[in-house]
């Protein structure tokens, strides 16, 4: 039985961005919904968005064989990816909801980083298949980048700063863990859709592009290019407030700064692991990819230093 709670609104003097102030009340109302319908804790919604990208990011991988001969094949992955992705952006607002906020905190952050990076493999695999070289540098990029302005936010809290969670603008929202969920959900799931026949032929029959333009158009590469460039100044801002903060800039109030201070400092010993983690995790899949080229170089660097013979 739920426990009566009075509607979420969001906060006035929050550290949200204009997106997120502007989509919060349709969100809070979705979840809200969810609750109501599902017996749902945020950790099982966090477990469930982690079930749900892993395994459509297995179906993706597995059908791209035979996509091409039967596009329906695509659907569970694409309801898989986008249901993750989205127990994924509601699980905080649930823990709000179930008066848990907080106590789930460090499975949230290491699940969003695993989610991270079961995409950024996923979408190496993919381009590698399609050949294109780019798409593979590209997506380990925005993946590795990925951690770098969680890690500034870190460091800022950690003096006692406030930092805008939302990005500040609309192109500084795509450097934010939701933004970037919304490219790599988009990315993945976009030619999905646009395979299924009946979408193909709407677009043949009433758009002024062609089906197989937007079905072959880079979507993934583009949207890694955007994610990889808005990490890297979401991080890049951060710091700079990190290192010379202006002196009206909002900080946290004498009440919660101890607590929010030593919060901060444990996140950024927990993100110089999953940093190193998700750089480990892109080398590991760049190596698994390419792993002929690597021991037929290896080999032929042996032979030439040291004139042992190659064995084919």
């Amino acid at each position: 039985m739920l426990v009566e709670k009075p509607p979420l609104s969001v906060e006035p003097g929050s550290n949200k961005s204009w997106l997120r102030e502007k989509t919060d009340p349709y969100w809070i109302c979705a979840t809200e919904w969810i609750t109501e319908t599902i017996p749902i804790t945020a950790d099982q919604a966090t477990l469930a968005g982690l079930a749900g990208v892993t395994t459509g990011a297995a179906l993706r991988m597995c059908s791209a064989q035979n996509g091409d001969k039967n596009p329906w094949i695509y659907v569970p992955a694409l309801v898989l990816i986008s249901g993750g992705l989205l127990m994924d952006s509601i699980d905080g607002k649930i823990a709000k909801i179930r008066g848990t906020e907080g106590q789930g905190a460090a499975l949230d952050a290491g699940v969003d980083r695993i989610n991270n990076i079961v995409l950024g493999a996923t979408k190496m695999i993919l381009t590698q298949q399609n050949e294109s070289q780019i798409g593979e540098v590209l997506a380990a990029l925005s993946t590795v980048t990925g951690q770098l302005p969680s890690f500034a936010r870190g460091l800022a809290e950690s003096k006692g700063l406030e930092i805008d969670e939302g990005g500040g603008s609309f192109m500084n929202f795509f450097g934010t863990h939701l933004g970037r969920s919304i490219l790599n959900g988009t990315g993945l799931v976009l030619p999905l859709l646009l395979r299924i026949p009946k979408v193909a032929a709407f677009i043949d029959n009433k758009l002024l592009v062609s089906a197989e333009f937007m079905q072959t158009f880079p979507y993934q590469e583009i949207f890694d290019a955007v994610t990889t460039v808005m990490n890297t100044k979401v991080a890049y801002d951060r710091l700079k407030i990190y290192q010379n903060p202006a002196p009206n800039h909002p900080r946290f109030s004498e009440k919660e700064r101890d607590a929010k201070q030593k919060q901060a400092e444990e996140k950024i010993q927990s993100y110089k692991i999953l940093m190193g983690i998700n750089i480990a995790a892109m080398l590991g899949t760049y190596a698994g990819l390419h792993s002929d080229q690597i021991i037929s170089g290896w080999q032929e660097f042996v032979h030439d230093h040291t004139r042992v013979p190659i064995v084919k």
